[in-house]
This record gives structure tokens, C-alpha cells and sequence, in this order.
């Protein structure tokens, strides 16, 4: 997996190889623009002759910039570096006063021109832009000279790649500024942060590239950072093997307690997904009124008729039924379309404390266990939660509006305070485990914003678990699975998917990883 740091765990990085490895900060510095440097030639050559503009602040990142002008002229481009920032000083200072020896040694005519922002002096346009304004440090709204430059940048209609982070996008929390440079690329030190992979940094970044400028990797190692970028390696490690002798009481036995009147497909879609995700038997409990209507669409999914409540949702007197089917299944999943009822949400809170089997809580589930979290405390098994943004809010008590600005943090706290597996369902995604790690999602897409994903999503992860002992693995693949079967899914639909649309594909999206083995 790849490691994902905050600005702050990067800075405390840079510092450790500075101080604990004598490494030069000067040095840090060369590297991240010579990467910068190597991205254009790569990507943008022949460069002879077009012509660079570099906007670069008072700070490293600004230092970057210089440096970066420093490699683009020696490959031949005409470079315009735009100040934007006053008392330049250190490793910056330096770098900078390297390209003001370049212009002096060039004469008359350089191919470097060095000026303050100027909003009214005009200049030769570029063939493309570098970003080397504010780095991740950033925070608040852009103001003054700098929101003047990026809007400058993001007019001047030619490629911008910014230096580690995109201009006014926070590196932790990944909100954009109302003005923040729209890059083509971003070529990001040492590891993504987390403001590059979750809310606005997707939209704002560009085509993401990590640059390695010679920290040490036993630094990140024992840096005690625990939020990681999940790849499809991390999947192909995980995934259980079935053994040729297996059969379908040895693979998962699943036992489902979901639907109501009106919500049976939530119901279909849950448990048909957990066999598509390879689970050897479903059980799908329902109410005994909608019974009728699940048994005649129903053909692999084995469906059982549970005593009701009077708005035909699942009634306390199912106990007895629901207990002697839990001790045959391996795990127990609860919630899919499941209705609210008083009496239906004791029965909730009753199997949360009293099962001894693993379990997974979503949609109606999630909603009656928001009445009492602090049940969790009582429950005697692993257990997944997988709730939406607003379903978490009512888990626990923070308002949505402020979850995404602080996404990564509540996951961990949330996961940590309850010994819970939480997946916390969004663009992108995250995994949260009980011992503090948290996995970002890399897959995914649009379209997959459709009803009942959600329901084929609780269905994979639970197949999943069912073949695997360790909740936060079945998590992380099945959060990554689903995304991967809805983008296949896009391939031909686009954004018009349907949820069944995802679960169809689960089968060759596990094969395929499979494959590629």
C-alpha cells in the first residue's frame, strides 16, 4: 500500500532526514524541482524554444520553482519566473539567487526573465505553467497577488503543473479555496497527501505523480503514519484462495435480515451480491408479509419467512428463529432495506450485544443502532459498519456539513472509540480499522451515485468476510472490488449504471485481479 501523509507527518519527514540523516535540506530541494523538471521533459518535449512561466511564492515551494526554472532552461526553454512573494530567504534564497547568476551570466538577451507579479506588464504567453505558489502548508482563502496569479494561471489556457499540491487546495483536508489552480498534473514529494485523494483534490490535482527526492524509506517506515492509498496489488494479496476441495458450507455461509414493504430490492440485491463476491450459501430473512414476493425472485438466495410487526418489518417474536439460524451461518449481515419500527430496532440492538458472530450493519440497521451507540461497547463480535456521510452523522453526532473537512480524522476516532470496522461510504471511500488505520479507495466513479449500490456493496464485502477471517481485508477488497466492477461497468454505460450493473460485474472484477496475478 502506499503511504498517505498529512502536511504535517511529510514535514516532520523532511526534518527527520535532515536532522537524523544529515541530508541537505538544500538537497530536498533540487530534487523536488529536477522531478518537476523530468515530468515536463517526459511529458511535453521537444521543449526547445517554448517557453516556461513559473509563479513562485516566498516559501520551499517557491524555492522549487526556482529550481525548476533552473533545469527547464538548461533543456532549452524560454523561462519566465514570476514572483509573487516578498523576503525570500534560506535554501530559497539561494536558489533564487542561482537564477538571477544565470540571467547576469547571459547578458543582453536571456532566456530567463525574472519579475514581480504584475498583473499589467504583458508578457510572451507560455506554452505551460508551473505552480509553485504556496505548497501543502496552505490554509484559509487565496487573497491579493496570489489569487490574482492563479487566476492568471487558470486562464492562460496551456497546461499547469503544480509543485507538490495544486495552489490553494488544503493538504489535509483536500477543500479547495474559492480560488485554487486547476493543474494538469500535480508531481507531489516523497507521498500523496491526504488533501490530493480526498474531497476537491481529485478535481483540482490532475494526473497525480509521487517524486522520490531521496528521504530515506526507513523514515517513512517508522514514522508512525497510518493512512494508506489502497492499489490493486494490495487486493491481489488479499483475496482469499479457495482450496480445490471446497464447498459451499467451507466458502461462507451468510445469514441476511433485510427488507420490508417497498424495500425488497435492497433485500435481492444484498444477498445476491454476497454471492456473487463468492460466498457459498445465503440465508435472506424477511418479513413473512413480503416473503411471497422475495421467494419468486429468488433462485440461488435461500429466503426465510420471519415473524413481522403490524408495517411488516421484522418483529421480535423472529428471535428464536433469527438465534437458531446465526448459529449455522459464519457471519450475519443486517440492515438492507430492513424498514424502521420500534419493536424492529430493539430486535437490532438485542443481536448487536448478544451475537457471538460476525456481523456487518448498514442502511436501516445503522439507523437504529444511531438511537444507542454506545451498544457497540457491548458486542461480543468483529462487526463492519458501512454507513453514507449522513448515516454517519447520526452515528456520531458530528454534523455532515463538517465530516468531509475532517474525513480521515472522525474515521480513525470513530473506529478507534467503538473497536469497529467502519467503511464510510463516498468519493473516494474509506476503510477505517479499530486499530487506527485508515485505506483510501482508489476506485470508482459517478455513475455508481445510483440506488442500491450501497445494498450491492454490503452484499460484497460480507461475501468477502465470509471467506476471510480479518474484517478490515474483507473491507478494503470489497470496497475496491465494487468500484472496480463499477468502473468496468462505466466502460460501456457511463454514468447511466445501475446498481445491478455493478453487481453483475463482481465476478470479473475478481477475476480479473486474478488474472493479472
Amino acid at each position: 500500500m502506499i503511504l498517505v501523509a498529512t502536511p504535517q507527518e511529510m514535514r516532520e519527514c523532511d526534518r527527520r532526514a535532515i536532522v537524523e540523516f544529515g541530508i541537505p535540506g538544500l538537497l530536498l530541494m533540487e530534487n523536488a524541482g529536477r522531478s518537476v523538471s523530468r515530468l515536463i521533459q517526459n511529458s511535453f518535449s521537444p521543449l526547445d524554444g517554448k517557453t516556461a512561466r513559473i509563479y513562485c511564492g516566498k516559501g520551499n515551494n517557491g524555492g522549487d520553482g526556482f529550481v525548476v526554472a533552473r533545469h527547464l532552461y538548461n533543456l532549452g526553454m524560454n523561462i519566465q519566473v514570476i514572483i509573487c512573494g516578498r523576503e525570500v530567504s534560506g535554501d530559497t534564497k539561494l536558489n533564487l539567487d542561482l537564477v538571477r547568476a544565470i540571467i547576469q551570466a547571459e547578458g543582453k538577451k536571456p532566456r530567463i526573465l525574472l519579475e514581480q507579479f504584475s498583473l499589467s506588464k504583458p508578457l510572451t504567453p507560455p506554452d505551460l505553467v508551473i505552480d509553485a505558489l504556496f505548497g501543502t502548508g496552505f490554509s484559509g482563502e487565496t487573497q491579493g497577488n496570489y489569487a490574482a496569479a492563479i487566476t492568471e494561471m487558470n486562464t492562460l489556457g496551456v497546461p499547469v503543473i503544480a509543485v507538490d499540491i495544486a495552489s490553494g487546495l488544503n493538504g489535509e483536508s483536500g477543500v479547495a479555496s474559492e480560488l485554487t489552480v486547476q493543474a494538469s498534473y500535480t508531481v507531489t514529494m516523497g507521498m500523496p497527501k491526504v488533501g490530493h485523494l480526498i474531497n476537491d483534490g481529485p478535481d483540482v490535482s490532475g494526473n497525480l505523480v509521487i517524486a522520490e527526492i531521496s528521504i530515506p524509506r526507513v523514515v517513512y517506515e517508522t514514522s508512525n503514519i497510518a493512512t494508506y492509498l489502497v492499489e490493486h496489488e494490495d487486493i491481489l494479496k488479499r483475496l482469499p484462495h479457495r482450496e480445490r476441495r471446497a464447498h459451499k458450507h467451507s466458502v461462507g455461509k451468510i445469514f441476511i435480515l433485510a427488507g420490508s414493504r417497498g424495500l425488497t430490492g435492497a433485500a435481492k440485491m444484498a444477498s445476491e451480491s454476497a454471492l456473487k463476491a463468492g460466498a457459498g450459501s445465503v440465508v435472506l430473512g424477511v418479513p413473512e408479509g413480503v416473503y411471497n414476493a422475495v421467494a419468486k425472485k429468488s433462485v440461488e438466495v435461500m429466503p426465510l419467512a420471519l415473524a413481522q410487526t403490524n408495517t411488516f418489518t421484522i418483529g421480535k417474536k423472529a428471535m428464536p428463529e433469527i438465534q437458531k439460524r446465526i448459529e449455522w451461518a459464519d457471519r450475519l449481515i443486517i440492515g438492507p432495506g430492513l424498514g424502521r419500527n420500534t419493536e424492529t430496532d430493539s430486535l437490532v440492538l438485542e443481536l448487536i450485544t448478544s451475537s457471538r458472530k460476525p456481523m456487518l450493519i448498514d442502511a436501516d440497521g445503522l439507523n437504529a443502532l444511531a438511537a444507542d451507540i454506545d451498544i457497540l461497547k457491548k458486542k461480543k463480535a468483529d462487526t463492519i459498519l458501512t454507513p453514507h456521510i449522513g448515516e454517519f452523522a447520526r452515528l456520531s453526532g458530528i454534523d455532515s456539513a463538517d465530516i468531509p473537512r475532517h474525513l480521515i480524522d472522525v474515521a480513525r476516532e470513530f473506529a478507534t472509540t467503538y473497536k469497529v470496522t467502519l467503511v464510510l461510504k463516498g468519493a473516494p471511500t474509506i476503510t477505517a480499522s479499530e486499530k487506527g488505520e485508515v485505506f483510501i479507495n482508489s476506485t470508482g466513479n459517478p455513475g455508481m451515485a445510483t440506488a442500491g449500490a450501497g445494498d450491492v456493496l454490503t452484499g460484497t464485502i460480507g461475501g468477502l468476510w465470509g471467506q476471510m477471517s480479518s474484517a478490515v481485508d474483507a473491507a478494503i477488497c470489497g470496497v475496491f472490488l465494487h468500484g472496480f466492477a463499477g468502473d468496468m461497468a462505466a466502460e460501456n454505460k457511463g454514468i447511466g449504471l445501475l446498481a445491478t450493473d455493478i453487481q453483475k460485474r463482481l465476478p470479473q472484477a475478481i477475476q480479473f485481479i486474478k488474472i493479472k496475478e
